[in-house]
């Protein structure tokens, strides 16, 4: 009992560390835009959406015995065109994900090092960050495993520490302040903090692939992730008002004594989540694509190095890469779990989750979100 515990624990806690990242810190800009009331239905109903999302992929990866990423479950399931797509699709994302944490990652060090007198220029920083993740990435899965759980829980305490610092600050008066005309704008940047599918896989592998307690480990972390990232976000937003693009406006929502809280929580964050999408998109050029591990680190590591040359706004690629490649990832998964389960029904009943009703939703949705990006622009 005690083991069983311990494994979905650590595969919670595991999701959890992987879903915050870069995103919470889109947040509080995101909802002083739209206010308390939109931003908080929109947040917690994408919220639901990602968790069946999440459960369909767990259902995915359990009926087949090979190691593969969503690429290889297309390939498997929906032929040729649809691995083409996931080709495109989920290997863009986690590239995209890991430019913005290089982005932002960096950002973070370097008003650490400022503070302490070092003024290096922001690019120095930034290749820094990609540096030590790196390193961490390329040490093996023992340590990687080890540096993700503990700095797993000092990212919940500093992150916690964070929301209790901001209450002091807090504008009540704020929650009245709604605009419904702009409800669908955060989208992208809500589906972003809350996007765990590319740690899916080794949520399952962590819980056994066990069906009962992957959708426990699922459930916990995908919840858990949500409810924190809702609190920072909204905290933030009441304790400075209105929020530009730039994530370091937020340091005026903590007492002077204690800004430096603000990028250490950053770096936990991100260097937590780059790590681990990091270390599944190698797995995606080793087990989907048939390339050799070496040439998978290689490519896992330096392509958002070379993107990093060309963007470096963290607001507008946090919305693109949420709306548009998330929107598609999650598309994909639908639809190979509709037709997976369709073939097998016969043989295994599906469960209630594969109604039809309730996957039109899901595919309702994800559509929509990505029409909105390109019907609708500018985000804030």
């Amino acid at each position: 009992m005690e083991g069983r515990a311990t494994s979905v624990s650590k595969a919670s806690l595991t999701l959890l560390g992987t879903i915050i990242g870069a995103g919470v810190f889109g947040l509080p800009a995101l909802f002083s835009y739209v206010g308390f009331w939109p931003g908080t239905l929109l947040f917690w109903f994408l919220a639901g959406i990602m968790l069946l999302t999440h459960v369909y992929l767990v259902e995915i990866i359990l009926a087949f015995r090979k190691k593969m990423r969503l690429a290889g479950y297309a390939r498997e399931v929906l032929g040729k065109r649809g691995f083409i797509m996931a080709s495109i699709t989920y290997p863009g994302q986690i590239i995209g994900v890991n430019l913005i944490y290089i982005i932002l990652g960096g950002a973070f060090l370097s008003m650490l090092g400022h503070g302490i007198g070092l003024h290096q220029p922001l690019v120095f920083w930034q290749l820094l960050f990609w540096a030590i993740g790196g390193a961490i990435v390329l040490s093996g899965f023992k340590f990687l495993a080890t540096f993700e759980t503990i700095a797993t829980w000092f990212l919940i305490g500093s992150m916690v520490v964070v929301i209790g610092l901001s209450t002091g600050s807090w504008n009540i008066r704020a929650l009245s302040y709604a605009d419904w005309s702009h409800f669908f704008v955060p989208f992208g940047v809500f589906l972003f903090s809350l996007f765990g599918v590319s740690v899916i896989s080794e949520i399952v592998e962590l819980s056994g692939r066990n069906r009962e307690k992957a959708f426990r480990a699922v459930t916990i972390g995908t919840l858990g992730a949500a409810l924190l990232s809702w609190a920072f976000g909204v905290s933030l937003y009441l304790a400075v008002g209105r929020v530009g693009r730039d994530p370091f406006d937020l340091i005026s929502a903590l007492p002077s004594s204690w800004s430096w809280l603000l990028p250490v929580f950053g770096i936990l964050a991100i260097i937590t989540s780059f790590v681990t999408t990091a270390e599944d998109l190698k797995q995606t050029f080793h087990f989907d694509f048939h390339l050799r591990p070496r040439a998978s680190w290689l490519l896992a590591l330096f392509i958002p190095l070379l993107l990093f040359i060309t963007q470096r706004d963290f607001l507008s690629t946090v919305d693109f890469v949420g709306t548009v490649f998330g929107g598609l990832n999650c598309l994909l998964v639908i639809f190979i779990a509709l037709k997976l389960f369709a073939h097998r029904r016969k043989k295994s009943p599906a469960p209630v989750v594969w109604s039809f009703a309730g996957s039109i939703v899901l595919l309702l949705v994800f559509m929509i979100g990505i029409l909105h990006k390109f019907l609708y622009q500018p985000l804030v």
